[in-house]
């Protein structure tokens, strides 16, 4: 995947009305305990409930008007332009992917001749398993100049069923979606969206990776607002429609977030509920979800969309939490005093980290570090100095506060750092993305270097790299 210039990531929002949560029947008392069941790192919340925010909330470092890495949960925005272009007449979703691929008919696989758009929307293109994570056929799908066309490479590869009949998450099927409506509208799936979803909604979106030929990959890669996704959250649950306008018709999403294939081998039980046009369908509702937690959760029966962008790895945990404290919160009494206690901790949220004292000096040593790109750091009570592909990065660095600072390659981060337990303690939070860097110092005085959750794909803050 190519570099992405980068820009500035503030964005503006929608503006979407508020309220609390007992104007909407919602119990303060049980978004508290679901904030306490979801323990692992959230970065940003947000509940509505009949068209309303009810409650919010971000965790310093992270802030409102910035925009996050989706991951996954691109794929829904990717299938909602697939809407947009069948509703316009451009495309059916029984269109040939070869109709618009004609190019790779010598090199598609026979019993892929038929492959069809719907297949490749629902994750059922008969593959077993994703095609990204296999070297061997990105190789053979790679020009002379070493550019991957993820077309070419579900096409040419043999599947192990006939397409519509086995479910397997496989990122090449998206592509190829986002790639035919790009085709055949002659635009970016950010400037197709722009007119027909994010200017009516209110949304200004961040970059969308593209690959090496320019295509943005619609598997993942969009960059939202925690607000957003609230929106579009609510355009899914109001089944295409915004305000007096029917911008989509209703009859798409009955289809993309019905069952179009079974997925009974899932482990997790709101994974195993089948799968719609690039959205889950859960024991609740239904939901767009991206890696390490990004999630966009609609509950049509109780008017509800939950919105969490975070770094979490076990993805199972905070829908668990839902359903045991947020759905019985829904149409109950206030419990007393509930509503000031919410108050007060929706605007005191951080991401855990360890109390810090301020460096007495200028802390340097062996730098054992599991970041290829990162091959030296030291830090004093003022700043961190990192040396980044051999050369050097420095970013203002407090134990008492995190610094907004900048990569080189333009996105924003935030650092902090000092002693903790007579011990260097150091981060650098990815403020666009789930990913943060640690330093630790060990009991030899070695400075280790790792993420918090590796990024997938590749990813160099000098090079541009890889931001899937």
């Amino acid at each position: 995947m190519r570099p992405e210039p980068h820009h500035d990531l503030v964005t503006t929002q929608p503006g979407l009305p508020r309220t609390s949560p007992e104007d909407v029947g919602i119990d303060p008392a049980g978004i508290l305990d679901f904030l306490d069941a979801v323990d692992q790192e959230l970065h940003s919340v947000m509940l509505l409930r009949h068209g309303k925010v009810a409650a919010e909330g971000w965790f310093t470092p992270y802030e409102p008007d910035r925009v996050h890495l989706l991951y996954s949960l691109s794929k829904s925005f990717c299938s909602t332009a697939v809407g947009f272009a069948v509703a316009e007449g451009r495309l059916t979703l029984d269109d040939r992917v070869l109709d618009h691929f004609g190019e790779l008919a010598e090199v598609c696989h026979p019993d892929l001749q038929d492959i069809r758009l719907r297949h490749v929307l629902s994750m059922s293109s008969g593959h077993a398993d994703d095609l990204l994570s296999r070297p061997e056929v990105l190789a053979g799908a790679a020009d002379e100049q070493g550019r991957v066309d993820l077309v070419r490479a579900l096409l040419s590869t043999a599947p192990q069923a006939a397409p519509g009949t086995l479910f397997a998450y496989n990122q090449p099927a998206t592509f190829t979606a986002a790639a035919i409506v790009q085709r055949v509208t002659g635009a970016s799936l950010i400037d197709y969206l722009q007119p027909r979803l994010f200017a009516p909604l209110g949304i200004e979106p961040g970059l969308w990776q593209t690959d090496s030929y320019g295509r943005q990959i619609g598997f993942s890669g969009l960059h939202l607002t925690t607000e957003a996704i609230a929106a579009f959250g609510q355009f899914v649950l109001q089944r295409g429609r915004w305000g007096d306008q029917q911008l989509l018709p209703s009859s798409w999403f009955d289809e993309a977030t019905s069952v179009q294939v079974a997925t009974p081998a899932e482990n997790n039980p709101d994974w195993a509920c089948g799968y719609g046009f690039q959205f889950w369908i859960a024991r609740h509702g239904f939901r767009g979800d991206g890696a390490f937690g990004q999630f966009c959760v609609v509950l049509p029966d109780q008017d509800v969309v939950l919105i969490m962008t975070s770094a979490m790895t076990d993805l199972q945990a905070p829908l668990e939490a839902a359903w045991e404290h947020l759905l019985p919160a829904l149409d109950r009494p206030a419990a007393e005093g509930s509503s000031e206690t919410l108050t007060a901790r929706l605007a005191d949220l951080s991401v855990d980290r360890p109390a810090l004292t301020p460096l007495s000096n200028r802390r340097a040593g062996i730098v054992r570090s599991s970041i290829d790109w990162i091959s030296d750091a030291s830090i004093d009570p003022q700043e961190l100095t990192l040396v980044i592909n051999d050369e050097p990065w420095t970013a203002p660095c407090r134990a008492n506060a995190w610094q907004q600072a900048t990569w080189p390659d333009g996105r924003p981060v935030a650092v902090i750092g000092g002693t903790h337990e007579e011990q260097v303690w150091a981060c650098v939070a990815l403020l666009d993305a789930p990913h943060r860097i640690l330093f630790t110092e060990n009991v030899d005085g070695e400075l280790i270097i790792d993420w918090t959750i590796p990024p997938l794909g590749s990813f160099n803050p000098r090079t541009g790299g890889g931001r899937v």
